[in-house]
């Protein structure tokens, strides 16, 4: 069982990985990322599903999905949902206790 675990937890921590990478492509990619009908919003729907996942799992939600979800609801602005800012704020709060020169606010 614990095998499963650990395989389950480094397939998630590479999906991860891959999906901040993907996004981070798309928003330089995507000159209308962050217009009505861009990427943006579909960028937050699956951040969030990994989000869930890392809840209901007990898995980390990364610190680079953090920032990323931080800056996706601040280039987006008033078109994030009252939940994404919430949950923006959340992370924000987060971010603000970790102690660490990768991470800059």
């Amino acid at each position: 069982m614990n095998l499963r675990v650990a395989a389950i937890r480094e397939v998630y921590e590479i999906q991860s990985k891959d999906l901040v990478h993907d996004i981070k492509d798309k928003m330089i990619q995507e000159p209308n990322f962050f217009e009505e009908g861009g990427s943006w919003a579909h960028s937050l729907c699956v951040m969030n599903e990994f989000y869930t996942i890392a809840k209901m799992t007990h898995l980390p939600f990364s610190n680079d999905l953090k920032l990323l979800y931080i800056d996706v609801c601040n280039e987006a602005g008033s078109k994030v949902s009252l939940r994404d800012q919430n949950l923006k704020k959340e992370f924000e709060i987060e971010l603000s206790t970790v102690k660490s020169p990768t991470l800059k606010m």
